[in-house]
């Protein structure tokens, strides 16, 4: 997959708003200022779930500033 590509996942995702993860069992992840579910963990309900975290983290908008600083630093649209 290329950057490009990897934009393109991104911007169709994004509403501008981050994900949230709920720390409840299971673990849901929503998406900030609307009623969007995400993913449901269900791994063990009284630890944090390493997916969840990982998915709530890497939403669509910090994906895209990861994508523009690395334009930046290279100067590679990322087509390749």
């Amino acid at each position: 997959m290329t950057l490009a590509e990897l934009r393109a996942i991104a911007e169709a995702a994004d509403n501008g708003n981050a994900w949230e993860w709920e720390h409840a069992y299971p673990q849901r992840i929503t998406r900030t200022g609307d009623v969007v579910l995400i993913a449901d963990c269900f791994e063990d309900p009284d630890s944090p779930s390493r997916f969840a975290e990982f998915i709530a983290t890497f939403d669509p908008p910090t994906v895209l500033a990861l994508l523009d600083r690395i334009t930046a630093l290279t100067g590679d649209g990322g087509g390749a």
